[in-house]
Protein backbone atom coordinates (compact mmCIF):
# COMPACT_ATOMS: atom_id res chain seq x y z
CA UNK A 1 0.00 0.00 0.00
CA UNK A 2 1.15 3.54 -0.54
CA UNK A 3 0.35 7.18 0.05
CA UNK A 4 -2.79 6.93 -2.07
CA UNK A 5 -4.53 4.96 0.69
CA UNK A 6 -3.88 7.52 3.38
CA UNK A 7 -4.57 10.37 0.96
CA UNK A 8 -7.91 8.79 0.10
CA UNK A 9 -8.74 8.75 3.80
CA UNK A 10 -7.76 12.40 4.20
CA UNK A 11 -9.63 13.51 1.11
CA UNK A 12 -12.65 11.40 2.08
CA UNK A 13 -12.87 13.36 5.29
CA UNK A 14 -13.05 16.67 3.47
CA UNK A 15 -14.61 16.11 0.06
CA UNK A 16 -18.14 16.36 -1.19
CA UNK A 17 -17.81 15.39 -4.89
CA UNK A 18 -17.95 18.43 -7.19
CA UNK A 19 -17.97 20.95 -4.34
CA UNK A 20 -14.43 19.99 -3.36
CA UNK A 21 -12.91 21.39 -6.56
CA UNK A 22 -14.62 24.74 -6.18
CA UNK A 23 -13.66 25.00 -2.52
CA UNK A 24 -10.08 23.94 -3.29
CA UNK A 25 -9.83 26.60 -5.98
CA UNK A 26 -11.32 29.25 -3.66
CA UNK A 27 -8.90 28.35 -0.86
CA UNK A 28 -5.96 28.28 -3.27
CA UNK A 29 -6.89 31.71 -4.60
CA UNK A 30 -7.44 33.07 -1.08
CA UNK A 31 -3.98 31.87 -0.01
CA UNK A 32 -2.20 32.64 -3.29
CA UNK A 33 -1.11 29.10 -4.10
CA UNK A 34 -1.38 27.22 -7.37
CA UNK A 35 -4.59 25.13 -7.47
CA UNK A 36 -2.62 22.29 -9.06
CA UNK A 37 -0.43 21.99 -5.96
CA UNK A 38 -3.32 20.85 -3.72
CA UNK A 39 -2.59 17.14 -4.17
CA UNK A 40 1.07 17.67 -3.27
CA UNK A 41 0.16 19.66 -0.17
CA UNK A 42 -2.17 16.91 1.05
CA UNK A 43 0.41 14.18 0.40
CA UNK A 44 3.62 15.89 1.49
CA UNK A 45 2.29 18.40 3.96
CA UNK A 46 2.60 22.16 3.81
CA UNK A 47 5.99 23.75 3.17
CA UNK A 48 5.08 27.33 4.06
CA UNK A 49 2.48 29.48 5.77
CA UNK A 50 0.35 29.90 2.64
CA UNK A 51 0.07 26.12 2.27
CA UNK A 52 -0.81 25.72 5.96
CA UNK A 53 -3.52 28.33 5.50
CA UNK A 54 -4.75 26.56 2.36
CA UNK A 55 -5.22 23.36 4.41
CA UNK A 56 -6.89 25.34 7.19
CA UNK A 57 -9.25 26.92 4.69
CA UNK A 58 -10.15 23.55 3.18
CA UNK A 59 -10.78 21.94 6.55
CA UNK A 60 -12.82 24.95 7.73
CA UNK A 61 -14.97 24.98 4.61
CA UNK A 62 -15.75 21.28 5.11
CA UNK A 63 -16.57 21.67 8.80
CA UNK A 64 -13.45 20.01 10.20
CA UNK A 65 -12.17 23.26 11.71
CA UNK A 66 -14.39 25.68 13.59
CA UNK A 67 -13.19 28.91 15.18
CA UNK A 68 -9.59 27.97 14.36
CA UNK A 69 -9.72 24.63 16.18
CA UNK A 70 -10.34 21.04 15.21
CA UNK A 71 -14.11 20.39 15.42
CA UNK A 72 -14.33 16.81 16.63
CA UNK A 73 -18.13 16.66 16.65
CA UNK A 74 -18.52 18.18 13.19
CA UNK A 75 -15.90 15.84 11.77
CA UNK A 76 -17.49 12.77 13.36
CA UNK A 77 -20.88 13.77 11.93
CA UNK A 78 -19.38 14.23 8.48
CA UNK A 79 -17.60 10.86 8.69
CA UNK A 80 -20.87 9.19 9.74
CA UNK A 81 -22.54 10.54 6.60
CA UNK A 82 -19.64 9.76 4.30
CA UNK A 83 -19.07 6.19 5.52
CA UNK A 84 -22.56 5.16 6.63
CA UNK A 85 -22.48 2.24 4.20
CA UNK A 86 -19.00 1.08 5.18
CA UNK A 87 -18.84 0.38 8.92
CA UNK A 88 -15.27 -0.90 8.76
CA UNK A 89 -13.95 2.34 7.23
CA UNK A 90 -16.13 4.36 9.59
CA UNK A 91 -14.56 2.62 12.58
CA UNK A 92 -11.05 3.40 11.31
CA UNK A 93 -11.92 7.01 10.53
CA UNK A 94 -13.60 7.47 13.93
CA UNK A 95 -10.43 6.22 15.67
CA UNK A 96 -8.31 8.65 13.69
CA UNK A 97 -10.68 11.52 14.45
CA UNK A 98 -10.58 10.72 18.17
CA UNK A 99 -6.80 10.56 18.23
CA UNK A 100 -6.38 13.75 16.21
CA UNK A 101 -8.84 15.49 18.55
CA UNK A 102 -6.84 14.39 21.61
CA UNK A 103 -3.58 15.66 20.12
CA UNK A 104 -4.88 18.83 18.51
CA UNK A 105 -3.39 21.82 20.32
CA UNK A 106 -3.45 24.54 17.66
CA UNK A 107 -5.96 27.35 17.93
CA UNK A 108 -5.15 29.11 14.66
CA UNK A 109 -6.82 27.89 11.46
CA UNK A 110 -3.55 27.66 9.52
CA UNK A 111 -1.67 25.75 12.22
CA UNK A 112 -4.68 23.52 12.85
CA UNK A 113 -4.83 22.67 9.15
CA UNK A 114 -1.17 21.66 9.11
CA UNK A 115 -1.55 19.75 12.37
CA UNK A 116 -4.51 17.76 11.05
CA UNK A 117 -2.78 16.90 7.78
CA UNK A 118 0.17 15.56 9.76
CA UNK A 119 -2.06 13.61 12.16
CA UNK A 120 -4.04 11.93 9.41
CA UNK A 121 -0.85 11.20 7.47
CA UNK A 122 0.72 9.51 10.48
CA UNK A 123 -2.37 7.38 10.99
CA UNK A 124 -2.51 6.43 7.35
CA UNK A 125 0.94 4.96 7.71
CA UNK A 126 0.13 3.34 11.03
CA UNK A 127 -3.23 1.81 10.09
CA UNK A 128 -2.55 0.90 6.50
CA UNK A 129 1.23 0.54 6.31
CA UNK A 130 1.20 3.34 3.77
CA UNK A 131 4.41 5.11 2.91
CA UNK A 132 4.99 8.22 0.86
CA UNK A 133 6.17 7.31 -2.58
Amino acid sequence: MNAIIYLSLLVALVTQASADKEISEDCARENKIEPDSAFTIFVNGPENQAEKCYLGCMFRRFGVIKDGKFDREGTLAMADLKFKNDPKKLEIVDRIIEDCAQHSKATDECETGAELQKCVESHGKELFGAEKQ
